[in-house]
């Protein structure tokens, strides 16, 4: 342990800032995986219930490059962002 500035090791603090690892009830662990694999098992049932009944090929297009405009975005917004941080 490092000595604080008055030379005493400050052991509350280290102490503190150890977190014990603890186990997710399986409850909270089945909820987790639900709520993210949910929506693509959605997704995946309905594209082919869509599917020439208004969901086509340009559909697709459109949201493919709407999202991939929007990762993008978000993306060079995050590292403008942190370049700006990190030179000022």
């Amino acid at each position: 342990m490092a000595p604080t500035e008055t030379g005493i090791a400050d052991q509350s603090r280290a102490a503190a800032a150890a977190p014990t690892p603890e186990r997710r009830p399986v409850v909270a662990a089945a909820a987790l995986w639900a709520s993210v694999l949910a929506p693509f098992a959605a997704l995946a049932a309905a594209v082919p219930m869509a599917w020439g009944r208004g969901l086509c090929w340009a559909d697709v297009a459109i949201a493919a490059g709407a999202y991939a405009i929007t990762g993008l975005g978000v993306t060079s917004s995050a590292a403008c962002t942190a370049r700006r941080r990190s030179s000022g």
